[in-house]
């Protein structure tokens, strides 16, 4: 591994993510505190675009992704601090009991232009929210929701919950519906199953079917998977990763340690298990371990841009291979559409509504796991993000960086399209490397690195 290389893998400015700046759900104090390490991320970004001039030369376009990891970093950075800075003022101004409106007019005016700053860093960074795809998910809310009473054996408890969005939830329009509310169909995923059930088996055989897994129980599935990736798929890379519980609220890849944290708290079905496995270790740990075969970096660490690709074509994998379709794309739209359009509603108010529409989504009460990982879900759009009420009028900034999910949900889905001639020889393909398979340039740059 050459001197840029290097700086590349072990540079904060890289492998941190944004979230573990962020409250916990648990509302633990952050992993990394955002003043403490903006300096270190900042000053590693610039070595490593002085590094790249070095190594190509100032005019070479291989610097190019060097000066897109920085770039990016640093509007993280921007965005987190600011953001950080607001949500402190905010716990201090309610711990207090104190009115923001009675502040002087300058105080609250420089409240009101931070937020509209951030809310549009936030958007250029993270994601800007579709107002059609927000209008989309209303529209079939109400839809399902006046289907409910025509239903029978349908509880009295989800008939309240369909009263409470008709009544709460803006209309939306209809005519939007099939256009905005992307998802994976029965029948495409049938189709696809026996592929993935073939390349996954080994990770399914693990799994026992109706039993329920703790954290301990998930730590030891995903250490066995790592068996299998190293023994079984010739990937001795696969040797050096480990599974790891941690205090954060999402299972992830944590490619500075090499381990795949687990949350502490977590309870999964049987079905949640294989899914998190085909996610996690099948689709997310094995484009880096087939990218470092290729001795290529960029198709290991990852190429600009590839995230959104890879997150859609992991959750949609893993709801097929786990025989078990989900919307939880639906939520992260729906809360930040509830904050950011009509109605608006604050932040602290979104748990509420989003359970009604889960409720109506399923059909059901939600069990208590359940209702915990939607109120988990909705903590990624709400977690340390600032809230005031000034003069009547709400200002507010949503955490939108889930939005990736269904930005490239489409893309996902197309690529199943595309290849439901070939779905096994397409899914060894797309595993090579981290590329975004919908980028024509990503594309041509793995082809020619990894298939000569």
């Amino acid at each position: 591994m050459n001197t840029l290389e290097q700086a590349w893998q072990n540079s904060p400015a890289r492998p941190l993510s944004y979230a573990d700046h962020l409250p916990t759900y648990t509302n633990e104090a952050p992993k990394y505190d955002i003043f403490a390490t903006e300096k270190q991320r900042q000053d590693a970004a610039l070595a490593i675009v002085a590094l790249s001039a070095q190594q190509f030369g100032r005019a070479s376009s291989e610097r190019e992704p060097y000066f897109k990891t920085a770039g990016d970093r640093y509007a993280g950075v921007r965005f987190l601090a600011g953001t950080r800075e607001l949500y402190l003022l905010q716990q201090q101004i309610e711990a207090n009991n104190v009115s923001i409106d009675q502040q002087n007019v300058e105080v609250k005016q420089a409240i009101i232009s931070d937020i509209a700053g951030l809310r549009q860093l936030s958007e250029q960074h993270l994601g800007r929210p579709d107002k059609n795809r927000f209008n989309a998910i209303m529209a079939r809310a109400h839809r399902d929701a006046h289907a409910t009473f025509d239903m029978p054996d349908v509880g009295e408890d989800i008939k309240l919950a369909a009263r409470r969005v008709l009544e709460r939830f803006p209309q939306g329009e209809p005519e939007l519906i099939d256009q905005y509310v992307c998802e994976v169909s029965n029948e495409l995923a049938d189709h696809w199953y026996p592929a993935l059930a073939e390349k996954y088996h080994s990770f399914i055989e693990l799994v026992e079917p109706d039993k329920v897994y703790n954290s301990e129980a998930m730590a030891q599935l995903f250490e066995r998977a790592l068996v299998v990736m190293c023994n079984e798929w010739a990937l001795p890379n696969a040797a050096r990763w480990r599974a790891q519980l941690w205090d954060g609220n999402s299972f992830n890849i944590d490619h500075t340690a090499k381990s795949i944290r687990i949350p502490s708290d977590t309870i999964n079905t049987s079905n949640q298990a294989i899914n998190l496995l085909v996610h996690e270790a099948g689709v997310h740990l094995l484009r880096r371990l087939n990218g470092e075969k290729t001795g290529d970096l960029m198709l290991a660490s990852g190429m600009p841009g590839y995230i959104e690709d890879e997150e859609a074509l992991a959750d949609v994998l893993g709801q097929i291979a786990s025989q078990k379709l989900d919307k939880d794309f639906l939520v992260y739209d729906a809360a930040i559409g509830l904050a950011r359009f009509e109605p608006r509603l604050p932040l602290a108010q979104l748990e509420d509504y989003i359970v009604d529409l889960e409720m109506l989504q399923v059909g059901r009460s939600l069990e208590e796991n359940e209702l915990l990982r939607l109120k988990k879900r909705v903590h990624r759009v709400t977690r340390g993000m600032p809230s005031f009420y000034i003069d009547g009028e709400l200002h507010q900034v949503t955490y939108n960086a889930d939005l990736k999910y269904t930005r490239a949900l489409p893309k996902a889905v197309s690529f199943l399209e595309q290849h439901r001639n070939s779905p096994a020889q397409a899914l060894e393909w797309v595993m090579g490397g981290k590329f975004a398979y919908s980028n024509a340039e990503h594309v041509e740059y793995y082809s020619r690195r990894a298939w000569g």
